[in-house]
């Protein structure tokens, strides 16, 4: 793999995000559930993006749920940004982003030809795994956050 300028740019933009979505995320944190909660949310956005920007997630990168799969960080964003990084707020927005997921995946499996079945299947549990535990993770840090 040949890496030129633009990769690199974009590569440190990436990770800048990431760094700065878990510092938002973790200024406003009360306990280390939020942190975690956080730090996963934005981990799995960045390999979502990442590995979309490398080969795409379903078959070529010109599939047409490949290019859906913005709506997944974009319900992330836009809850995440209603919701202030509150706890309570992203525990929802997880599971709208899992929720996304799925029914991305879901149509990945009709739009599909046969041989990437397994493709959109684990990309779908994968990144649906990972929304998921973040919203648990959120849920655990509003618990604890309603008993303080």
């Amino acid at each position: 793999m040949n890496w030129d300028t633009t990769d690199y740019v974009i590569a440190t933009a990436l990770f800048a995000s990431c760094a700065l979505v878990t510092w938002l995320i973790t200024r406003n944190a009360r306990s280390h559930w939020h942190i975690l909660a956080g730090t996963l949310a934005a981990l799995g956005a960045l390999v979502l993006v990442w590995m979309q920007l490398a080969v795409g997630l379903i078959g070529s990168g010109e599939h047409p749920i490949n290019q859906a799969m913005t709506l997944v960080l974009a319900a992330g964003a836009i809850g995440s940004a209603l919701s202030r990084f509150r706890a309570s707020g992203m525990r929802t927005t997880m599971l709208a982003v899992a929720g996304t997921q799925m029914t991305l995946g879901a149509l990945g499996f009709i739009l599909a030809t046969p041989d990437l079945f397994s493709d959109v299947f684990l990309v779908t549990t994968f990144f649906a795994g990972i929304w998921t535990g973040s919203a648990l993770l959120f849920h655990l840090a509003y618990r604890r956050e309603q008993r303080a």
